[in-house]
């Protein structure tokens, strides 16, 4: 293994198969031995240089080869291998039969330290002072090797193919708590710093907290499944991670709000892991949003698909699916439970391949209002529907069936005007039929949203035409039945 330093040029760590460790200071041209006092043959798998002290580095290896030794070998130095401090005693978090293969220090936290074994991850948030597992749903397997990219934990496996824990933002603020860097994971909304830290170096959280979110990338994916076996891909969005030292109480909730204190979406407890709203149709995606806060103590996350509600229906009087996403911009993040509240901020930014197509975030602006514009048509002409069925039901009077071949609901003789009415709302069943306005509307919408562009004039012009149409149908509406 060997590693040049990042924080000094010239300072290059070796750690050999057989066990010496050696530095050199000046680009190669003098070497010093720094071998850990008893580290005797073992193979030095990894060398972590520290991205935040310079002179300190770590070292994971292992003996396994070697008089069957199953120990951990995890040391560190902080004065260039003068000294080194082993981390790993079996009592501490890591068991004593586990061959230790990588360690890493996070590059935005000190002391957040990442460990792959023979069979395990773990992590510490002091240092090395403690560590515990971060195995998850990991396959017990080698963990070779472990990167963080982008703030997500990259773990390569032997044989169970590569892993990533996405976002480890908690993890790094966690880390703060523990090594005293002031952080305020459980700060209300006053600001106050509610999380205090514990004897040992060990985080201490309040009986709730909500983590402040990374930003979150404003962009389209499709996220397909690859089957039993194949890659699985994350869901877009935000992530927010709640922390709750017992159940949450029953009106505990988490709302996504604009500048404006518009609540956008928000999430409140669900007595049963329901699965996410699934969407329908072709013009949107399927909802990726969490289901609600789960009544369970400990940590979890909830994922926002950065989308307003959709249209208006009568099941969903608050809008369903299919909603335009949100500008790019700040929002707030809110939890309150049990009398307490808690605010955070999440930063949306565009996609910069958007930004390099020239759709700058003013046009995504206007892009969105014209979406919010488009969708609210389509749930009055929803309500429109409604209303005009609501009329056919007390009168007794069936929804017709489709036009003849070549004619229009606007020239055909129905029993009844209300018929007709509704004829030109909604697109009666059949082949090749004429679609009507809620169709034409929801062409638009789709239109508008596939894409982040400048908007058309023709899908300005087709919108104006439409909503002409609709106040059109309103007022035959109310002539026929008075109301």
């Amino acid at each position: 293994s060997m590693v040049e330093s990042r924080l000094e040029k010239g300072v290059i760590w070796v750690g050999a198969n057989d066990g010496p460790v050696s530095v050199s200071r000046d680009n190669g041209k003098t070497w010093k031995r720094v071998t850990p006092q008893g580290l005797v043959g073992a193979r030095i798998q990894t060398i972590e240089d520290s991205p935040h002290q310079k002179g300190r580095v770590y070292i994971a290896a292992y003996r396994t080869t070697r008089e069957h030794d199953l120990k951990p070998y995890i040391y560190r130095t902080d004065n260039y291998g003068e000294t080194w401090t082993l981390l790993t005693d079996g009592k501490n978090g890591i068991p004593i039969d586990h061959p230790t293969r990588v360690v890493r220090e996070d590059p935005r936290q000190p002391g957040l330290l990442y460990v792959g074994t023979e069979f395990a991850a773990f992590v510490s948030f002091d240092a090395g002072k403690h560590f515990q597992t971060l195995q998850q749903n990991l396959p017990n397997t080698p963990v070779t090797d472990l990167k963080v990219f982008r703030n997500d934990l990259v773990v390569s496996t032997m044989g169970r193919s590569l892993w990533i824990m996405d976002d480890v933002t908690p993890l790094q603020q966690l880390a703060a708590l523990a090594m005293g860097a002031g952080a305020t994971a459980g700060a209300g909304h006053d600001g106050g710093d509610a999380a205090r830290q514990a004897a040992g170096g060990r985080a201490s959280l309040p009986a709730i907290a909500l983590f402040q979110p990374r930003e979150a990338m404003r962009f389209r994916n499709a996220t397909a499944s690859g089957g039993a076996g194949g890659t699985e891909y994350t869901a877009g969005g935000a992530h927010f991670d709640l922390y709750f030292q017992s159940a949450p109480a029953a009106d505990t909730k988490l709302e996504v709000t604009d500048l404006r204190g518009q609540v956008l979406h928000a999430w409140a407890v669900v007595t049963a892991r329901a699965g996410a709203p699934q969407g329908r149709g072709g013009f949107f995606r399927p909802s990726s949003n969490s289901a609600g806060i789960r009544p369970e103590a400990g940590m979890q996350r909830i994922t926002w698909d950065l989308r307003f509600p959709g249209p208006w229906t009568p099941n969903t009087p608050d809008g369903g699916p299919g909603g335009p996403m949100v500008p790019p911009g700040r929002y707030t993040v809110k939890l309150t439970s049990g009398g307490q509240t808690i605010t955070r901020t999440l930063d949306i930014k565009t996609d910069p391949r958007v930004a390099g197509d020239g759709v700058t975030d003013a046009d995504i602006a206007e892009q969105v209002k014209f979406q919010l514009q488009v969708r609210d048509a389509i749930g009055d002409a929803r309500k429109l529907q409604q209303r005009i069925e609501d009329a056919m039901q007390k009168a007794g009077v069936k929804a017709p069936g489709p036009a003849a071949p070549g004619d229009t609901p606007a020239n055909t003789k129905y029993a009844n005007p209300l018929q007709q009415v509704w004829a030109q709302v909604v697109t009666t069943p059949g082949i090749y039929t004429q679609g009507m306005l809620i169709d034409q509307l929801q062409n638009v919408q789709r239109e508008v949203n596939q894409a982040d562009q400048k908007i058309g004039k023709d899908s300005y012009d087709r919108y104006a035409d439409l909503m002409k149409e609709l106040a059109a149908l309103e007022a035959q509406l109310k002539k026929i039945t008075g109301s």
